[in-house]
């Protein structure tokens, strides 16, 4: 068994519930060393990992902007070049503002330098088919129809849904546009937004947005933008429904739920199974996470430490965080732009206690698919014999059970303990 983690709660004072917190450590890249090398954990270099996707098998996709590569790490931190773009056009200048890949393993990347197209890998044996769309580079503007009469300015976030649908974040048109496979081609559509900036709530063009940058899909079909210049975690429905989830319009880095909470500058986002965003908040240099009722809270980081720190919510430090994904048991990977390295946060193993009136409600936080025993006595001592009040094994990263036995009045302590 693992260590255990001791609690105790006086049953006639009230408890203090806290957020949910995650312990980073690096996972790839050398913290603050710049450079361009393959290589396993800390031996591998970024020149600017700026987004992150993961693929079905636990693969991740790094768009290392300032690299003009595409890269991949594997869950063992093997890093790996998979694209790079002087293979393909060398006369061109190519900055991969962010990456998305589907279930058959093409991949996808904005171009931030061309600032008008949309870069598509179709893998052929051990080399890969590319296509632009539109086919011509560096004609912006705004049009919807078929990808090859498409236009686009300065596109930056990319994000697929369930059903192969590719979604992306017209920066300079202050749009969402949507690509819908049509046979081999595609044909791309406006979900939500116009030209215009501005920050208003509404259904499709009638929405305003002001420099959105990246994207992430729930398994609804929902698309989650981060509204960089509204420093706003906007909601799109299927139908193109806008409305804003969390933060919004002034900058600034207060915890609390829906328009009460506050970013600077959010980048990066990912969703997981339960409909919990993350989000990295760049220029706060943190982590957020937003429920689905819109409750925000930072789950690591302090806001306005630029540097990198290994350590468990507060204690830990990012490097401009920029892109972000979150895995099937809820671990995160965060891309610290400025820090040339890729962190991973696990859950924290937590025991929170709340009196409910009718018995002790206890909130055990830990990885998915992690098993704890839950246990109590009434007396700490040489002799403190605990009791079993159950075991669990997490299907969520925070879990709940009740104590409904607590004599009173007492003091009862608790504490869980993990299983191998």
């Amino acid at each position: 068994m693992k260590a255990a983690l001791f609690f105790s709660f006086g049953v006639l004072l009230a408890a203090v519930a806290h957020a949910q917190q995650y312990g980073f450590t690096n996972f790839v890249g050398q913290p603050g060393v710049s450079g361009f090398a393959d290589g396993t954990g800390t031996a591998a270099r970024f020149v600017g990992p700026h987004s992150l996707k993961l693929d079905d098998t636990g693969n991740l996709y790094v768009a290392d902007l300032y690299a003009q590569a595409i890269r991949k790490v594997t869950p063992a931190g093997e890093v790996s070049t998979v694209i790079n773009f002087h293979d393909y056009i060398p006369m061109m200048s190519k900055w991969v503002a962010d990456v998305a890949v589907d279930n058959s393993g093409r991949l996808f990347a904005t171009d931030g330098a061309d600032n008008a197209i949309i870069w598509q890998f179709t893998p052929n044996g051990t080399n890969w088919d590319v296509r632009w769309m539109p086919p011509e580079s560096g004609f912006s503007g705004w049009v919807d129809g078929p990808v090859a009469e498409a236009r686009f300015k300065n596109p930056t976030g990319l994000a697929l849904d369930a059903a192969g649908n590719l979604y992306v974040a017209d920066w300079g048109n202050n749009a969402i546009r949507k690509l819908t496979p049509q046979g081999t081609n595609w044909v791309v559509s406006t979900l939500a937004g116009n030209p215009t900036a501005g920050y208003a709530d509404g259904v499709g063009t009638n929405a305003l947005f002001n420099g959105p940058e990246y994207l992430a899909v729930d398994g609804a079909g929902n698309v989650f933008v981060a509204d960089s210049l509204n420093n706003a975690i906007r909601k799109i429905t299927p139908a193109g429904l806008v409305t804003t989830l969390a933060g919004g319009p002034h900058a600034g880095r207060a915890d609390g739920v829906g328009t009460n909470a506050q970013f600077e500058a959010p980048h990066g986002l990912a969703v997981d199974s339960f409909g919990n965003v993350f989000i990295a908040d760049s220029y706060n240099s943190t982590i957020r996470k937003i429920t689905p009722q819109g409750e925000v809270t930072t789950v690591a980081g302090l806001a306005g430490q630029f540097t990198h720190a290994e350590g468990v919510g507060s204690d830990a430090r990012f490097n401009q965080p920029y892109g972000i994904a979150v895995d099937s048991v809820g671990d995160l990977y965060v891309a610290e732009y400025m820090g040339f390295n890729i962190s991973k946060g696990v859950p924290a193993q937590e025991l929170q206690i709340h009196n409910t009136g009718g018995g002790i409600q206890l909130d055990v936080t830990g990885p998915i698919g992690s098993s704890y025993a839950v246990e109590y006595t009434d007396a700490l001592s040489g002799t403190a014999s605990w009791q079993a009040l159950t075991t669990l094994t997490l299907t969520n990263t925070v879990q709940s059970v009740t104590d409904s036995s607590v004599p009173s009045p007492t003091q009862r302590i608790y504490r869980t303990v993990q299983s191998q």
